[in-house]
């Protein structure tokens, strides 16, 4: 592909956005080199699907748009220019969906042009209209934009520093500290999560003399920063009936802040209860799964009857990790009308990729490995962290296969592609790359072990001497699968 980064920053663009940026590069206020507006035209033929994207090359695109030479650097610097204009459309329409956003840049424009009457009548109105939304805006977004307008406004040159202004600088002070205390506790709730799953022990004083302030002065503080003071109290001292009452809090914060601030708040509760899972306590798997849809049902209510196919996908995985398989089915049919367009089929696929393929590993009906294949072929992602799942659970699926619809030389090929594919993108995140190249290294070591007990077992002690990594709970199962089936001898006993 001739520029990946360029296809990305395009592919995020919407269907109806797609004729909104051809005009935005046809307008000389935003781009005069008629050659990006032919560029995009041609690529645009690719876009959404981005198919056969293996035949746009360089070469290629240079002979659509020049007749000379090909030069490298002639298209390189279009294609980065097309990206850049790309980036400043997606900017352009974030503004035009949140005022707020344009309001800042109005804002700083009239300050740097020193106009400060009209300066300071931008920002009265700008407060007002903040200040006139509904209860549950108040959250920390709400105090930090307050904030930052008074301080614009109180620092100006022109504004009055005597005693008369001493109103405006208390309630400054008050938004700040507001904004700052949220934060903090915020901040404090995530390095204790941290600590309890990694072992990373971040955390410095500000954040405990604010949870000591707080104890002080409970009826003052905002109901998200009390949120957080008694999640607090429930990492250090986990307790099931405690998180169930936290799940119901949740519920009473939805109406008294901002759906971001409650996001922030859920997203918290969530993680604690995903890491006492994994540390064994079973208990918390029905509370999760309300949980989630609870959370989810307040996005719907919120932002409206979209659902992200991240946030779609992942719960689906974590239910047929937890073999909920029948609340995982009923959740792909409740929720996938709400799926946008374009991105509502990959999204179910992949589900259902999951869903079959853990079924027949938890339940030993290998027909689903077939099932879960057939869904494999029908996803065409360019997430990278969808993709590589993707790859990874089709290698399973082959090996799980294996005598029947697939071969060592089929394994052998797609193994080999997914260490390129490894190497090749430089967008995934450092962790994950190290963690599904280990797999790559160990799944090779697997296919190639299976009729040798002494080998396998070098195997079997090489996935569990790693700390938890990507899939290494299905390297190890198998491992320890084949080692049952071969018969043991005096030589080759299978060590604990």
């Amino acid at each position: 592909m001739a520029n990946y980064k360029l296809f990305s920053t395009l592919r995020t663009l919407r269907e109806e956005e797609f004729k909104d940026f051809g005009r935005w590069l046809e307008s000389p206020i935003h781009n005069t080199n008629v050659q990006l507006v032919r560029l995009f035209a041609y690529l645009r033929r690719y876009l959404p699907e981005l198919k056969d994207a293996k035949a746009l090359t360089k070469e290629r695109l240079y002979t659509h748009l020049y007749k000379d030479e090909f030069k490298e650097k002639r298209i390189r610097d279009l294609m980065s220019h097309l990206k850049k204009q790309a980036e400043d459309f997606i900017a352009w329409k974030q503004m035009e969906h949140h005022p707020t956003l344009y309001t800042k840049a109005l804002i700083e424009g009239l300050e740097q042009r020193e106009a400060y009457e009209l300066f300071q009548q931008v920002i009265e109105q700008q407060e007002k209209a903040i200040g006139a939304e509904k209860r549950p805006a108040l959250g920390v977004q709400y105090f930090a934009d307050q904030y930052e307008l008074a301080h614009r406004l109180f620092f100006h040159p022109h504004t009055d520093k005597s005693a008369e202004s001493t109103p405006l600088f208390h309630k400054m002070g008050n938004y700040l500290e507001t904004v700052i205390a949220i934060s903090a506790l915020h901040l404090l709730c995530e390095s204790r999560i941290r600590s309890l799953s990694v072992g990373d022990t971040a955390s410095w004083d500000l954040a405990s003399r604010i949870q000591q302030f707080i104890g002080d002065n409970r009826q003052a503080i905002h109901p998200l920063a009390l949120f957080f003071a008694d999640l607090l109290d429930l990492f250090d001292s986990p307790d099931l009936d405690a998180f169930i009452v936290h799940c119901s809090a949740l519920e009473q914060l939805e109406n008294q802040t901002h759906y971001f601030d409650y996001g922030m708040a859920s997203k918290m509760l969530l993680n604690f209860a995903n890491l006492q899972l994994r540390n064994g306590q079973v208990a918390y798997l029905p509370h999760l799964l309300k949980l989630h849809e609870q959370t989810l049902d307040a996005q719907l209510r919120h932002i409206g009857p979209q659902l992200s196919s991240i946030r779609f996908s992942n719960i689906v995985i974590h239910a047929v990790l937890s073999r909920e398989f029948d609340w995982a089915n009923r959740f792909i049919e409740k929720y996938q009308a709400y799926l946008p367009e374009g991105k509502k089929d990959p999204a179910v696929n992949f589900a259902h990729v999951y869903w079959h393929f853990h079924y027949a590993w938890s339940n030993g009906q290998a027909a689903h490995y077939s099932k879960a294949y057939e869904y494999v072929n029908k996803i065409n992602y360019t997430n990278p962290m969808f993709d590589i799942r993707l790859r990874a659970i089709e290698l399973r699926i082959g090996f799980e296969c294996l005598g029947r619809e697939t071969n060592d030389e089929w394994i052998k090929k797609r193994l080999l592609l997914f260490q390129r594919y490894l190497r090749q993108r430089e967008d995934l995140p450092a962790d994950h790359k190290k963690d599904y190249t280990r797999f790559a290294q160990l799944f090779g070591q697997l296919v190639n072990a299976r009729s040798s007990k002494s080998q396998l077992m070098r195997v079997y002690d090489a996935v569990r001497k790693y700390p938890p990594f990507a899939l290494q709970q299905w390297l190890e199962d198998r491992a320890a699968q084949l080692l049952e089936a071969i018969p043991s001898n005096t030589k080759e006993q299978k060590r604990g």
